[in-house]
């Protein structure tokens, strides 16, 4: 029997790239100088199982 248990503190996932384009200054995603080019949320994950060998 296992158990395996993932992203326990349920952490998002946040890239940014540095720069800011002028063009796309309008969309909300730039703050301090970076664009926000992706923004993940996952959630806590356990998965229950039972091994056995043949």
């Amino acid at each position: 029997m296992f158990i395996k248990a993932g992203n326990l503190l349920n952490t998002p996932s946040k890239l940014f790239i540095k720069g800011i384009n002028p063009a796309n200054a309008d969309t909300g995603n730039q703050f301090d100088g970076k664009t926000l080019i992706r923004n993940d949320y996952y959630e806590q994950t356990y998965l229950l199982g039972l091994r056995y060998k043949l």
